[in-house]
């Protein structure tokens, strides 16, 4: 009986852990076993109001376009925090957010005071 309610307990934790898991930019990933009547816990606006975009860096050669968003490699087309990489231009990163542009530069200060 001591075994069946201890693996029931484990099983209840490890469901509430999985349920709340967050990648390390800062996006939920949602559970694909929950109901779709249930509520959402927050709206999307909501979310897009939190997450803060970092450019860190931009690679533009001939063939190849890559930025660090958020310490994290993207190229055109890729998604990160719900955000689409729609261009990368050599000194601009354009994402799409809920169908609206915002576009991110790199900082241009130097690294080294003078």
């Amino acid at each position: 009986m001591f075994k069946a309610l201890l693996l029931l307990c484990l099983m209840f934790k490890v469901s509430i852990v999985a349920a709340e898991f967050r990648l390390p930019d800062g996006e939920r990933l949602a559970d694909p076993t929950k109901p779709a009547n249930q509520p959402v816990v927050s709206t999307q606006k909501q979310k897009d109001a939190s997450v803060q975009f970092k450019l860190s860096y931009i690679l533009a050669a001939d063939a190849r376009r890559l930025a660090i968003i958020n310490g994290q490699r993207v190229v055109e087309g890729d998604w990160i925090a719900g955000a689409q990489v729609r261009k990368i231009d050599r000194n601009s990163v354009t994402l799409l957010i809920n169908g609206r542009s915002k576009v991110l530069t790199v900082s241009t200060r130097p690294s080294i005071k003078q």
